[in-house]
């Protein structure tokens, strides 16, 4: 769970590229943070991404949650159609700020579901 109220103090030292990160996790205080979830392409539209979100929302309302959010690229259309199958809607986004050497761009969304 994100805690509320989330301790923005290690922001100022983070490195840039983590701050947009850190900024939106901030705003999905009461949320429980879903952090990965992937399916490589060869086994993609069997179901399993759906298997794997669905495991998540039982462990969060397990966990007590009654929202869980995560994080998606802008730029990963395939993943952001998804969650909004799945019923989550956006709620903050900000600009990617690329790892060195990536070619990144496009926003960062926080993504956040009723249980």
């Amino acid at each position: 769970m994100v805690p509320d109220p989330y301790d923005m103090s290690a922001l100022a030292e983070a490195d840039t590229v983590l701050r947009p990160l850190i900024e939106l996790e901030s705003e999905a205080a009461r949320c429980w943070l879903l952090q990965a979830i992937a399916v490589f392409p060869e086994f993609r539209g069997r179901g399993l991404g759906g298997m794997l979100l669905d495991r998540a929302c039982e462990a969060a309302r397990t966990a007590g949650a009654t929202r869980i959010a995560l994080q998606v690229e802008s730029a990963n259309e395939g993943a952001l159609a998804f969650y909004r199958r799945a019923g989550f809607r956006e709620c903050a986004r900000l600009p990617v700020v690329p790892f060195p050497g990536s070619d990144d761009d496009g926003d960062l969304i926080l993504m956040v579901r009723e249980l």
